[in-house]
Protein backbone atom coordinates (compact mmCIF):
# COMPACT_ATOMS: atom_id res chain seq x y z
CA UNK A 1 0.00 0.00 0.00
CA UNK A 2 2.93 2.34 0.68
CA UNK A 3 4.20 1.70 -2.84
CA UNK A 4 0.83 2.68 -4.32
CA UNK A 5 0.77 5.85 -2.19
CA UNK A 6 4.28 6.76 -3.34
CA UNK A 7 3.30 6.18 -6.98
CA UNK A 8 0.30 8.46 -6.56
CA UNK A 9 2.54 11.22 -5.15
CA UNK A 10 5.02 10.82 -7.98
CA UNK A 11 2.26 10.98 -10.59
CA UNK A 12 0.91 14.17 -9.02
CA UNK A 13 4.37 15.75 -8.93
CA UNK A 14 4.54 15.77 -12.73
CA UNK A 15 1.94 18.56 -12.84
CA UNK A 16 4.13 20.92 -10.82
CA UNK A 17 7.12 22.89 -12.05
CA UNK A 18 10.48 21.13 -11.81
CA UNK A 19 13.46 23.08 -10.44
CA UNK A 20 17.01 21.74 -10.70
CA UNK A 21 20.01 23.50 -9.16
CA UNK A 22 23.61 22.45 -9.83
CA UNK A 23 26.72 23.81 -8.11
CA UNK A 24 30.23 22.89 -9.26
CA UNK A 25 33.78 23.74 -8.26
CA UNK A 26 37.16 22.89 -9.79
CA UNK A 27 40.80 23.66 -8.96
CA UNK A 28 43.47 23.19 -11.61
CA UNK A 29 47.21 23.61 -11.66
CA UNK A 30 48.88 24.43 -15.00
CA UNK A 31 52.63 23.99 -15.56
CA UNK A 32 54.36 25.97 -18.31
CA UNK A 33 57.18 23.63 -19.25
CA UNK A 34 59.94 25.19 -21.28
CA UNK A 35 59.45 28.70 -19.93
CA UNK A 36 62.06 29.56 -17.34
CA UNK A 37 61.03 31.50 -14.31
CA UNK A 38 62.07 35.14 -14.63
CA UNK A 39 63.31 35.04 -11.11
CA UNK A 40 66.38 33.07 -12.21
CA UNK A 41 67.26 29.61 -11.08
CA UNK A 42 65.68 27.63 -8.27
CA UNK A 43 68.43 26.95 -5.76
CA UNK A 44 66.52 23.94 -4.45
CA UNK A 45 66.35 22.32 -7.87
CA UNK A 46 68.81 19.71 -8.98
CA UNK A 47 71.85 20.93 -10.83
CA UNK A 48 70.75 24.51 -10.78
CA UNK A 49 68.06 23.93 -13.38
CA UNK A 50 65.53 26.69 -13.85
CA UNK A 51 62.17 26.30 -12.05
CA UNK A 52 58.92 25.73 -13.92
CA UNK A 53 56.23 28.40 -14.02
CA UNK A 54 52.86 27.12 -12.75
CA UNK A 55 49.53 28.67 -12.01
CA UNK A 56 46.60 27.48 -9.92
CA UNK A 57 43.13 28.46 -11.02
CA UNK A 58 39.76 27.93 -9.29
CA UNK A 59 36.59 27.64 -11.32
CA UNK A 60 33.12 27.78 -9.82
CA UNK A 61 29.81 27.35 -11.60
CA UNK A 62 26.14 27.39 -10.79
CA UNK A 63 23.12 26.59 -12.91
CA UNK A 64 19.42 26.79 -12.20
CA UNK A 65 16.93 25.06 -14.52
CA UNK A 66 13.18 25.48 -14.30
CA UNK A 67 10.85 23.31 -16.41
CA UNK A 68 7.12 22.86 -16.51
CA UNK A 69 4.99 20.78 -18.86
CA UNK A 70 1.66 22.22 -19.86
CA UNK A 71 -0.88 19.41 -19.67
CA UNK A 72 -2.76 20.35 -22.83
CA UNK A 73 -4.05 16.88 -23.66
CA UNK A 74 -4.63 15.68 -20.09
CA UNK A 75 -1.88 13.03 -20.11
CA UNK A 76 -0.48 13.97 -16.72
CA UNK A 77 -3.92 14.40 -15.19
CA UNK A 78 -4.97 10.95 -16.49
CA UNK A 79 -1.80 9.39 -15.07
CA UNK A 80 -2.48 11.00 -11.72
CA UNK A 81 -6.07 9.74 -11.74
CA UNK A 82 -4.89 6.22 -12.62
CA UNK A 83 -2.35 6.24 -9.79
CA UNK A 84 -5.00 7.48 -7.35
CA UNK A 85 -7.40 4.75 -8.50
CA UNK A 86 -4.67 2.17 -7.99
CA UNK A 87 -4.09 3.51 -4.48
CA UNK A 88 -7.80 3.23 -3.68
CA UNK A 89 -7.94 -0.32 -5.10
CA UNK A 90 -4.90 -1.32 -3.04
CA UNK A 91 -6.50 0.16 0.07
CA UNK A 92 -9.71 -1.78 -0.62
CA UNK A 93 -7.71 -5.00 -1.09
CA UNK A 94 -5.89 -4.37 2.17
CA UNK A 95 -9.13 -3.80 4.06
CA UNK A 96 -10.70 -6.93 2.53
CA UNK A 97 -7.65 -9.03 3.45
CA UNK A 98 -7.71 -7.67 6.99
CA UNK A 99 -11.43 -8.45 7.37
CA UNK A 100 -10.88 -11.93 5.97
CA UNK A 101 -8.05 -12.54 8.42
CA UNK A 102 -10.20 -11.37 11.34
CA UNK A 103 -12.99 -13.73 10.23
CA UNK A 104 -10.57 -16.65 9.91
CA UNK A 105 -9.11 -15.97 13.35
CA UNK A 106 -12.60 -15.84 14.87
CA UNK A 107 -13.56 -19.09 13.13
CA UNK A 108 -10.34 -20.78 14.30
CA UNK A 109 -10.95 -19.53 17.85
CA UNK A 110 -14.45 -21.00 17.92
CA UNK A 111 -13.10 -24.28 16.50
CA UNK A 112 -10.46 -24.35 19.25
CA UNK A 113 -13.09 -23.67 21.92
CA UNK A 114 -15.31 -26.41 20.53
CA UNK A 115 -12.42 -28.90 20.36
CA UNK A 116 -11.45 -28.10 23.95
CA UNK A 117 -14.99 -28.62 25.21
CA UNK A 118 -15.38 -31.83 23.18
CA UNK A 119 -12.19 -33.16 24.76
CA UNK A 120 -13.47 -32.31 28.24
CA UNK A 121 -16.73 -34.16 27.50
CA UNK A 122 -14.83 -37.18 26.16
CA UNK A 123 -12.69 -37.30 29.31
CA UNK A 124 -15.84 -37.13 31.47
CA UNK A 125 -17.31 -39.99 29.41
CA UNK A 126 -14.20 -42.11 30.09
CA UNK A 127 -14.61 -41.48 33.81
CA UNK A 128 -18.31 -42.44 33.68
CA UNK A 129 -17.70 -45.62 31.64
CA UNK A 130 -14.75 -46.55 33.87
CA UNK A 131 -16.94 -46.15 36.95
CA UNK A 132 -19.62 -48.36 35.40
CA UNK A 133 -17.01 -50.98 34.48
CA UNK A 134 -15.67 -50.97 38.03
CA UNK A 135 -19.15 -51.55 39.47
CA UNK A 136 -19.90 -54.36 36.99
CA UNK A 137 -16.50 -55.97 37.61
CA UNK A 138 -17.08 -55.93 41.38
CA UNK A 139 -20.53 -57.48 40.95
CA UNK A 140 -19.15 -60.04 38.49
CA UNK A 141 -16.52 -61.15 40.97
CA UNK A 142 -19.07 -61.84 43.69
CA UNK A 143 -21.57 -63.35 41.23
CA UNK A 144 -24.38 -60.81 41.55
CA UNK A 145 -24.90 -60.18 37.83
CA UNK A 146 -28.25 -60.98 36.36
CA UNK A 147 -28.50 -63.99 34.11
CA UNK A 148 -26.32 -66.26 36.15
CA UNK A 149 -23.31 -64.02 36.37
CA UNK A 150 -22.32 -64.01 32.68
CA UNK A 151 -19.44 -61.79 31.60
CA UNK A 152 -21.36 -60.20 28.69
CA UNK A 153 -22.10 -57.06 30.65
CA UNK A 154 -18.48 -56.81 31.79
CA UNK A 155 -17.22 -57.21 28.22
CA UNK A 156 -19.66 -54.52 27.06
CA UNK A 157 -18.50 -52.16 29.81
CA UNK A 158 -14.83 -52.73 28.88
CA UNK A 159 -15.69 -52.05 25.22
CA UNK A 160 -17.41 -48.80 26.19
CA UNK A 161 -14.32 -47.68 28.14
CA UNK A 162 -12.01 -48.51 25.22
CA UNK A 163 -14.25 -46.61 22.78
CA UNK A 164 -14.37 -43.61 25.12
CA UNK A 165 -10.57 -43.60 25.41
CA UNK A 166 -10.27 -43.72 21.64
CA UNK A 167 -12.60 -40.73 21.46
CA UNK A 168 -10.32 -38.88 23.90
CA UNK A 169 -7.30 -39.55 21.67
CA UNK A 170 -9.19 -38.30 18.62
CA UNK A 171 -10.37 -35.19 20.46
CA UNK A 172 -6.80 -34.43 21.55
CA UNK A 173 -5.65 -34.62 17.92
CA UNK A 174 -8.47 -32.30 16.84
CA UNK A 175 -7.57 -29.87 19.64
CA UNK A 176 -3.92 -29.80 18.54
CA UNK A 177 -4.97 -29.17 14.93
CA UNK A 178 -7.23 -26.31 16.01
CA UNK A 179 -4.42 -24.81 18.11
CA UNK A 180 -1.94 -25.03 15.22
CA UNK A 181 -4.39 -23.40 12.83
CA UNK A 182 -4.99 -20.49 15.20
CA UNK A 183 -1.27 -20.14 15.94
CA UNK A 184 -0.53 -19.97 12.20
CA UNK A 185 -3.11 -17.23 11.71
CA UNK A 186 -1.69 -15.29 14.67
CA UNK A 187 1.90 -15.77 13.53
CA UNK A 188 2.87 -17.75 16.64
CA UNK A 189 3.41 -21.22 15.17
CA UNK A 190 5.30 -23.36 16.23
CA UNK A 191 5.83 -21.68 19.61
CA UNK A 192 2.78 -23.46 21.12
CA UNK A 193 1.84 -20.51 23.33
CA UNK A 194 -1.93 -21.06 23.42
CA UNK A 195 -3.49 -22.50 26.54
CA UNK A 196 -5.51 -25.68 26.23
CA UNK A 197 -8.71 -24.16 27.50
CA UNK A 198 -9.35 -20.89 25.62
Amino acid sequence: MRVAASNAKIAGAARRPQLNAVLSGNRRKTNFIGFPDFGGFDEGSRGGEPSVISTISDTFGASLDLSWEADLWGRIRAGESAALAELQATDADYRAARSSLVAQVAKAWFALTEASQQLALAEEAVKAFQSTEDVIADRFEIGELEGGGTGAQLRLAKSDVASAREQVAQRKDLLQQAKRQLEVLLGRYPKNLLARNP
